[in-house]
């Protein structure tokens, strides 16, 4: 989904056309009472309406303005540390807002809790706003290209609350107000949030690591051995022991460089015995005592200065990592299921006595500086620049000269037709989700929103820089094993892709060999692709026996 233009404003925010016109919209609230305990009059789908034709799900309420819920229930994450809004003494969940075609004037929202004294606010300051305002006006950006503008709005926010219960809008505009009445239910981890119970250890004692997982069969799910009991399991820490290696600061090239976070990859991986959500959360140990922890934005969200931060998507601001029974249909994460594994960053907060991190040690340049990217020239080359594709010692040699084949991309003009390529489910078994192009070496796109299956991909800032990314897990088919060339450039422009777990490279070179990631011939090289600006890209894939151009447009994620 294309990033909207927000054409609401908090109460504290920019002044309509006439003062008056608001004054005139904050009508009483006529929401009813009801009892603590007693059932909730939750309001209906709207069914007349065809919310398909304007790009958003189904909304509650008789219109013309609708919260795109789908039902009316939201589900939040309590404490407010849990759904990002630590600090704050609200809690929230995205409310994507729409208002019809028919109505062309200006759209007052307010709200308040039926079953108690609780208000309803909104967006997501600390302290939320206490209304939303939608300006008179026809049209506004739609959320993908295929929609017609035909005068509908569109607001993305937040709906923040303090705790669960039963909850209504009131939406008024010139020639009606409507109730909208929903429930506010717990998230499912909300339960699963237990005070954690982890062992002390003085500063520089030995770290009891956990010990290999020797009873369980990795092998029959195509992974390496996990470190604990289990039943969920980190994949992939350094052999023997329990290691986790990490750069302080993070390098110049790195997913997280330009900030106090480093990191290093680890594969979750959850038996398909178990049942149920996984909630994963970590803090360090051998703490110094009397430290506390940076807080950034407004929003700290770690327990001491070195608690684990777990990233399903870049960046993320939550401390802890769900696993849930299965992936949603659309969350295109790299894995589809458990007992298959998901692939996830862990970030340590460097932030101890005397570290290059917290002295203000740097090299390189300096975040969103306009920086090239090196082009490598041989697989070693590549493998030393995105270490995580390779098994040591990396493979001798480059690409032979035959895959060099000159680029034969489409022609676009700037603010011309994207000419996409299409995208179609795979599942290999070890890997699943919305796959481009047709090539035997093609990538796998984890994102949610935009429209995967034609072709538009929804790209997310990288924190500190002025890249944006979409996460990419590139594959070839077991009949492959040759070597392969991917290139990457801007159709209606002149700049490249980036390849990597962070911007590490142009133009990277996969060895005809094993990878790290993969088993029955399946080869995997995981990460990212990096771009600097929104609009019509292509890849090239070069092979000893094809050469393809997969297409596609890049616009800013919504979530």
């Amino acid at each position: 989904m294309l990033a909207v233009v927000a054409l609401a404003v908090g109460a504290g925010g920019a002044a309509a056309s006439s003062a008056d016109v608001w004054k005139k919209l904050h009508r009483p609230l006529h929401i009813a009472t009801i009892a603590p305990g007693a059932r909730c009059p939750t309001s209906r789908t709207e069914s007349r309406v065809d919310f398909k034709r304007y790009g958003v799900g189904q909304g509650i309420g008789r219109g013309p303005a609708y919260p795109t819920l789908g039902r009316a229930t939201l589900a939040v994450d309590f404490p407010p540390e849990a759904s990002g809004f630590a600090g704050s003494r609200w809690s929230g969940q995205k409310t994507f807002w729409f208002v019809s075609p028919a109505y062309r004037g200006p759209v007052l929202i307010r709200g308040r809790r039926l079953d108690g004294s609780d208000v309803v606010r909104f967006d997501h300051a600390r302290v939320p706003v206490t209304e939303l305002r939608i300006p008179a006006g026809g049209g506004g950006p739609s959320p993908t290209r295929s929609v017609k503008d035909v005068g509908q709005r569109y607001l993305p926010s937040y709906t923040r609350v303090r705790a669960p219960g039963c909850y209504a809008f009131q939406i008024d505009g010139k020639t009606f107000s409507r109730v909208i009445v929903f429930s506010v239910s717990a998230d499912a981890w909300t339960s699963l949030r237990r005070p954690l119970k982890l062992p002390k250890v003085a500063p520089g004692a030995p770290c009891p690591v956990s010990a290999l997982n020797e009873s369980f069969d990795f092998d029959k799910h195509g992974v390496g051995k996990g470190i604990g009991p289990g039943p969920a399991w980190p994949i992939g820490l350094a052999q023997p022991g329990s290691v986790l290696r990490f750069i302080y600061p993070p390098p110049p090239g790195s997913l997280m460089y330009g900030s106090e976070w480093s990191g290093n990859k680890v594969l979750w991986f959850v038996s398909a015995e178990a049942v149920g959500p996984v909630l994963v959360r970590g803090a360090r140990l051998d703490a110094p005592a009397g430290r506390a922890p940076p807080r950034r934005g407004g929003r700290s969200s770690v327990d001491d200065a070195s608690a684990l931060r777990g990233l399903l998507r870049v960046p993320s601001r939550w401390p802890e990592l769900q696993l849930p029974d299965r992936l949603p249909r659309g969350a295109d994460e790299l894995m589809v299921a458990r007992g298959v594994g998901l692939l996830v960053l862990v970030s340590v907060l460097a932030f101890t006595q005397g570290s290059p991190a917290s002295s203000g040690a740097s090299t390189g340049p300096r975040p969103g500086e306009a920086v090239d990217r090196p082009t490598p020239q041989s697989y070693a080359e590549t493998c030393s620049l995105v270490g995580s594709w390779c098994n040591r010692p990396f493979p001798s040699g480059q690409v032979p000269a035959a895959l060099r084949r000159p680029l034969r991309l489409p022609k676009v003009r700037p603010g011309g037709r994207c000419p996409t390529s299409s995208g179609r489910r795979i599942d290999s078994g070890q890997f699943g989700g919305m796959a481009l192009g047709r090539s035997l070496v093609r990538p796998l796109i984890a994102a949610a929103g935009g429209d995967l299956q034609h072709g538009v991909l929804p790209f997310q800032r990288v924190a500190g820089t002025r890249w944006w990314v979409v996460k990419t897990l590139w594959f070839s088919e077991p009949v492959y094993r040759g070597p392969v060339f991917v290139r990457g450039r801007q159709l209606d422009g002149s700049t490249k892709l980036a390849f990597g777990e962070g911007p590490s490279l142009f133009d990277p070179q996969f060895a005809p060999a094993p990878t790290p990631n993969g088993t029955s011939g399946w080869r995997q090289w995981p990460g990212g692709t990096f771009i600097r600006s929104f609009g019509c890209y292509a890849w090239q894939v070069d092979g000893t026996s094809f050469s393809r151009v997969i297409v596609f447009e890049a616009i800013k994620s919504t979530s």
